[in-house]
């Protein structure tokens, strides 16, 4: 049984039987792992409780044997409690919009530290930011499809590749690609029948949550109409996405397993 001393963040826990916890954390080392803590909640100290209220980053060692589905937790340090986030609806809410993200699209067992470092920067983000907290999820969204390599394209057309400009007079068609995760300017729009149509304002916005990231996010005003539809777009993008990785991750299993055959 290997033992295992890294550091993670919690996404979720659950209590177990009368005396213990499960834990989902996101690791720095090993990626996300699911872990048993045993007969934590009788236990007294900071280790008991607190160092798994998600979201909450740890020093953790924990113990893990091949082909089991749960690790075991046997200790666990608190390096960020994370406390004005959570004690803040606006930021605890966007908090829980990045772990379903997270938690929903990350197999276990797979280490991404670049992810780590992603989660890491937006939750000390949310931690000590008062608005914004919206353009900060929107900017993770854009970080998180790069960091899992299917990053948006979107400072050129995806057909011709010229720069996106906009006319200052008369409508303006821009398409979003939702399979290639890219805008087709005006005059490419018609061969992107399955494109999904976005405002100049909304491409404007979109570069900039880009070029920005999530710290320069927070200086984005973004207007309701505008917030809405970059909601919806990076929604569709990702779950068209994550779908996709998933199948693909599927179909490797399945190969490896009747090689093993």
């Amino acid at each position: 049984m290997a033992l295992v001393k890294t550091e993670g963040i919690v996404l979720r826990a659950m209590d177990y039987r009368e005396t213990s916890k499960i834990a989902t954390i996101y690791t720095k080392d090993v990626g996300k792992i699911r872990v048993i803590a045993k007969g934590i909640r009788k236990q007294k100290g900071g280790y008991a409780g607190a160092a798994l209220d998600a979201p909450t980053r740890d020093a953790i060692i924990f113990s893990h044997r091949e082909g089991r589905e749960l690790s075991i937790l046997t200790q666990a340090d608190i390096l960020d409690p994370y406390l004005h986030l959570k004690n803040r609806y606006e930021a605890i809410s966007t908090a829980w919009r990045i772990i379903e993200l997270v938690d929903h699209s990350v197999h276990d067992g797979d280490p991404n530290r670049s992810l780590y470092q992603l989660l890491s920067q937006a939750f000390e983000l949310l931690n000590g930011e008062t608005k914004s907290t919206e353009n900060v999820f929107y900017a993770f969204e854009i970080a998180f499809a790069e960091v899992l390599g299917f990053a948006l394209q979107l400072e050129r057309c995806i057909r011709c590749k010229k720069k996106l400009s906009f006319p200052s007079r008369g409508p303006t068609t821009i398409l979003f690609s939702i399979a290639r995760g890219g805008f087709a300017d005006a005059s490419c729009a018609q061969h992107e029948p399955a494109g999904v149509q976005a405002s100049p304002g909304v491409v404007r916005s979109l570069q900039h949550l880009q070029r920005d990231g999530m710290s320069g996010a927070r200086r984005i005003r973004l207007s309701p109409s505008v917030a809405r539809e970059i909601d919806e777009l990076l929604s569709l993008y990702l779950r068209y996405h994550i779908d996709e990785l998933n199948r693909g991750r599927t179909k490797s299993r399945n190969r490896a397993s009747e090689q093993r055959s």
